[in-house]
């Protein structure tokens, strides 16, 4: 600034001393500069510049407030490092698909986990390429005899166990008849033609009977029961009906010092019409009399009914 000041006064004491209109020849080279500098109003070091056609150097990065290089590491430039993996924050890892981890099938786990096999049995597998002999027992059952390795089987499951490689032989096991037209085609017994039947019922334990006095002599009971005809030569079932919640059929009653044991009922007869009857000792003699009587001598007590 100070120079610029100093050029300025030159110029002008040249100017009041008539050299203006020859300043250009007479003026050393280095006050014409400094005159052209002032006439066109750029710094020195700028015209020069532009004289020698050369290019400034650019300032240093501090010198023009031109922001530093980016640092080339992430530690340096502060980023965020990657989120580690769910095994090092402790961070559950996904589970698998079901296909991935090869988990048994349903009847695998039902042998594998919930069937102890606690209860066990013994069946026979017989070779049917060897003859055997069938024996009946009754109008259900019959027996076969035979060579056959015994199966040690599940109870609650069926799964085999265990089953032997040797075969034995008269192996008895029971079997029920496989009729035809009424006769087994396997032992060959004759159904039984059911000549006699009578009514009786299978009573469900679980639900509590309902018994009603009628009279001194019978109370009826309603209950949950299964009526059914069975055969008075067989025992056999010949019909089966259906289960029923109120099936009622009526009983005598059970009578314990004057009152039914099931129903409760107080007997109210005055038993005015009583007649006592003898109950012979076992070892008394018998001698008749006549067609009508004969004497006892032994060990009698009566009762009265």
């Amino acid at each position: 600034m100070l120079k610029r000041i100093m050029s300025l006064f030159m110029v002008l004491c040249l100017m009041l001393a008539g050299f203006a209109g020859q300043a250009e020849e007479v003026l050393p080279e280095a006050v014409q500069e400094v005159y052209e500098a002032a006439e066109t109003g750029e710094p020195e070091e700028e015209a020069a510049a532009a004289e020698t056609g050369e290019p400034e150097e650019e300032p240093a990065a501090a010198e023009t407030c031109e922001p530093e290089e980016e640092p080339e590491t992430a530690e340096e430039i502060c980023e965020p490092e990657e989120e580690p993996a769910a095994a090092e924050i402790g961070e559950p890892e996904e589970e698998p698909a079901a296909a991935e981890t090869c988990e048994p099938e349903e009847s695998e786990m039902l042998l594998a986990n919930e069937c102890s096999h606690g209860t066990q049995y013994i069946r026979y597998e017989y070779n049917d390429s060897l003859p055997s002999v069938y024996t009946a027992v009754d109008e259900m059952w019959h027996y076969r005899t035979g060579t056959a390795r015994p199966l040690t089987v599940c109870y609650y499951c069926g799964v085999i166990l265990d089953t032997p490689e040797e075969w034995e032989t008269d192996c008895t096991e029971l079997y029920e008849h496989e009729y035809v037209d009424g006769v087994c085609s396997l032992c060959g017994h004759v159904a039984c033609t059911h000549p006699i039947t009578y009514h009786q019922i299978q009573r469900d334990g679980s639900v509590p009977a309902v018994y009603t006095s009628v009279s001194n002599e019978y109370h009826t009971v309603t209950m949950r029961a299964l009526p059914m005809i069975s055969c008075v030569v067989c025992g056999i079932a010949v019909e089966v009906g259906e289960w029923q919640d109120d099936y009622t059929m009526t009983e005598h009653h059970t009578y314990d010092m004057g009152e039914c044991f099931y129903c409760g009922h107080r007997n109210t007869c005055t038993h005015e019409n009583v007649f006592t009857d003898y109950i012979v000792e076992y070892g008394a003699v018998v001698t008749p009399i006549d067609d009508t009587y004969h004497s006892i001598n032994g060990s009698t007590f009566g009762l009265l009914i």
